[in-house]
């Protein structure tokens, strides 16, 4: 199977294209170059309009998984830009190259909550927190 992994340069993605690259044929997508044995890099930054273009290039994949993202470090636009608008993009290209299959996994740390111990006092959560 043809497996397209965003966010391989993380903790989660990159340990999820090194259990899967030895019975798959894994492309690991990110900012930076991913690093990891029997996994084919493609550098695109989702933020950018680009990628998506990038990612149909690299294709056809059967199956793809995004968990990159951008966390609570950057401007409420940034965040937007990557998070929302760049998810959209990896759905959109992966759909272009013939997927039929879409993994989409995020975390609260996007919303800039690291931790289970301070969890948002309101939801949806203001802008201001």
């Amino acid at each position: 199977m043809r497996v397209l992994i965003s966010g391989t340069t993380g903790w989660l993605g990159g340990e999820l294209a090194r259990i899967i690259a030895s019975d798959h044929q894994v492309t690991g997508l990110g900012r930076r170059p991913t690093t990891i044995e029997k996994v084919t890099s493609v550098q695109a930054d989702l933020s950018q309009e680009g990628a998506q273009k990038t990612i149909t290039e690299a294709g056809p994949f059967d199956v793809a998984v995004h968990l990159a993202g951008v966390l609570g470090t950057c401007t409420f636009q940034d965040g937007m830009e990557a998070n929302v608008n760049g998810t959209r993009r990896f759905v959109k290209a992966a759909i272009a190259t013939g997927c039929k299959k879409i993994i989409v996994a995020s975390t609260v740390a996007v919303i800039g909550t690291v931790a289970p111990m301070t969890p948002p006092s309101k939801l949806p959560m203001p802008a201001d927190h």
